[in-house]
């Protein structure tokens, strides 16, 4: 019969029905979390939490009501252990975390985030470099400063070269080169989501310094693991919600 043949098709198309359902429900739930998530306000004289809690999409708590004031000029590390929510404060500063309430004021001024794992748009290396900027506003020169300066002298004659790069250098490789992504950008405010990690304690080390030398204006926020608070360095610590100051 004419049911039995089309049953399949029906079913099918059933199942359909109700994913798009489901999208669509998962869509309206998430405009509705992010209506009533954090609220990043006007950009103010200095970077303010008020009152700032985040959660995970089921609820659970990972930054209860916290309250803080980073101004220019002074560095910060912020450290707590695996899942503690660094991560998820830093999207919350970036304003794509819905997940949450209370307000984030940003400073005046660039912001750059750097992650773990940049991203790498397919094009020349110096495309990969200069990103998101425009390669063309940057002076071959100037690139190829910024490659020695961590460490990748040895890519200096590659930039008018197409590659998918993130399949080409390795994680620390990568991760340097977002550094000198930094080193051109010059932003007011860098967030460093453990955008070193790959490398070692002592290449790190390094990294640091030509962060400091190279973008003495910067104000820089920085994920670490590898430990070793600089002299003049603020000190954060996000643990079972709370994030607390710790004594030099």
């Amino acid at each position: 019969s004419l049911f039995v043949t089309s049953s399949p098709y029906l079913v099918t198309s059933r199942a359909t029905v109700s994913r798009l359902y489901g999208f669509r429900e998962a869509v309206a739930a998430a405009r509705s979390a992010a209506a009533a998530g954090p609220q990043v306000g006007a950009p103010g004289a200095a970077f303010t939490l008020n009152n700032l809690t985040l959660t995970l999409p089921d609820g659970r708590c990972l930054l209860d009501h916290a309250s803080l004031t980073l101004r220019a000029g002074e560095p910060v590390i912020l450290t707590g252990a695996s899942g503690a929510g660094k991560s998820t404060l830093f999207r919350a500063i970036a304003g794509i975390w819905p997940f949450g309430h209370g307000s984030i004021t940003p400073p005046k001024g660039s912001l750059l985030f750097l992650p773990q794992k940049p991203y790498f748009p397919l094009g020349s290396l110096k495309r990969t470099v200069t990103y998101p900027g425009v390669e063309q506003d940057v002076a071959d020169d100037a690139v190829r400063t910024a490659l020695a300066d961590v460490g990748l002298e040895h890519l200096a004659a590659r930039l008018g070269e197409s590659e998918n790069w993130s399949l080409i250098l390795s994680g620390g490789e990568q991760q340097r080169l977002a550094i000198a992504r930094a080193l051109l950008a010059k932003p007011d405010w860098l967030f460093l989501d453990e955008a070193i990690s790959a490398l070692d304690s002592a290449a790190a080390g390094k990294i640091q310094a030509v962060l400091r030398e190279k973008l003495p204006a910067t104000t820089i926020v920085a994920i670490s693991h590898h430990g070793g608070i600089a002299p003049g360095q603020r000190h954060l610590a996000l643990s079972g919600g709370v994030l607390a100051e710790v004594a030099a």
